[in-house]
C-alpha cells in the first residue's frame, strides 16, 4: 500500500524558517486543496485573504538560519505551482525533501 500523506513545511514570504509551520494533506488533493488549509492554519491571519489568492511556490532554502527573513526574491531556487495540479506532481511521497513551501502573502 503506497502512502499518500505529506507534510509540507510553510513560511510565509519575509518571515524566518523560525516561523515555520507544517501542514498534513495527502499527496492525490490539489494546490487549491494545500491553499485551503494553509489558510486555515494561518487563522485569523489570512483571514482577509481568500485561499484562491494565495500563490503558492515550492522553494528550497536551507534551515542553518532561524532569525534571517527569507525573502522569495532572493530564493534562487524556487517553482510557483498552480491551483489545478495535483500535490502529487511536486511532491513524490518515496522522498523526503528539506524544503518549504512559502505563501507569499504579505508579512506583518
Amino acid at each position: 500500500m503506497i502512502d499518500n500523506h505529506l507534510t509540507l513545511f510553510c513560511l510565509v514570504n519575509g518571515e524566518s524558517t523560525s516561523n515555520t509551520f507544517s501542514v498534513e494533506i495527502d499527496s492525490t488533493k490539489t494546490v487549491d486543496g494545500l491553499k485551503k488549509l494553509i489558510k486555515s492554519e494561518k487563522a485569523p491571519r489570512f483571514d482577509d485573504v481568500a485561499a484562491a489568492e494565495l500563490p503558492l511556490w515550492r522553494i528550497c532554502v536551507p534551515d542553518d538560519d532561524d532569525e534571517s527573513p527569507v525573502l522569495l526574491d532572493k530564493v534562487t531556487e524556487k517553482k510557483k505551482i498552480k491551483a489545478t495540479t495535483k500535490l502529487s506532481k511536486f511532491f513524490d511521497t518515496a522522498r523526503r525533501y528539506n524544503s518549504h513551501h512559502r505563501p507569499a502573502a504579505s508579512s506583518g
